[in-house]
């Protein structure tokens, strides 16, 4: 049965599909390595066209534009904001943590004399695993700013041990971290709707300005392109051995004056 699939006929099924193209090309990848283990354990010979999948053409790029902020319209986001979606909004939007590694915080992650948080784990849809990457892991610096948030935010939650949640759901009693899909839903897209920002928002809307703004920040030189993948990625390592630029953390008054403590908190 296996030796009768026809490349074409996989890649008409991959584009009748009703996915992404990342899907539909994650689908391909997939059916690709379990057509490579047969043949390596015997079960199919072993020549190029044992294996379909090699010739089936699935492009990954996305059909949606993504959605870039200006630093006027971060801010305008974080203000409409309440703890800790706010403080979590803050991190993001300027050390470009992803939400799975925000989530995965606890307070002993937090290095304060030292400066910076160390990304150890990684919280994905409820399930404490693994970082992305090698490269996930490596310390992020904590600009003074983001510490003075960090501390305030420490004082209001009731979970403040060392071993607990940064961002703990109260519903829970601290047991698990806050659910990102509902901090989105109940408090992002309002807040972004309030401050009158169009688009789709959502947290890794913040991890992608500040990838796409930080050239600017940082060499007073606009980047060549809007939204380029593969030097973002790049700049996230130099990104977290360096602290972000003090013009990019201020926004005209002290931004300070956005964090003083409050209560009410998401569960």
């Amino acid at each position: 049965m296996l030796r009768n699939i026809q490349s074409i006929a996989m890649e008409d099924w991959l584009h009748a599909l009703n996915a992404s193209n990342g899907t539909r090309a994650k689908i391909r990848n997939i059916t690709s390595a379990a057509f490579r283990h047969a043949i390596r354990y015997g079960f199919l010979p072993r020549h190029e066209d044992s294996n379909p999948m090699k010739y089936v053409r699935q492009s990954a790029e996305s059909d949606l534009i993504p959605t870039i902020l200006t630093k006027e319209q971060v801010w305008k986001i974080i203000a409409c904001l309440r703890d800790p979606a706010r403080t979590m909004a803050f991190l993001d939007a300027f050390t470009g943590l992803r939400i799975s590694e925000l989530l995965g915080l606890k307070w002993s992650d937090i290095d304060f004399e030292r400066s910076e948080m160390n990304v150890r784990r990684a919280v994905v849809y409820g399930i404490v695993g693994h970082c992305k990457s090698k490269a996930s892991k490596k310390p992020v610096a904590l600009a003074p700013v983001l510490a003075e948030t960090l501390r305030n935010w420490r004082l209001d939650t009731p979970y403040n041990k060392p071993d607990d949640w940064v961002f703990a759901s109260t519903k829970l009693n601290g047991t698990k971290p806050l659910t990102p899909g509902m901090l989105r839903k109940w408090h992002l897209k309002p807040a972004a709707k309030e401050a009158g920002v169009p688009g789709k928002i959502g947290w890794h809307t913040f991890r992608r300005t500040l990838a796409c703004l930080l050239p600017t920040a940082w060499t007073s030189r606009p980047s060549k392109s809007r939204f380029d993948i593969q030097p973002a990625r790049s700049r996230w390592i130099y990104m977290r051995k360096r602290l972000p630029p003090t013009n990019w953390l201020r926004n005209g008054n002290s931004s300070t004056r956005l964090f003083r403590r409050r209560s009410n908190p998401p569960s």
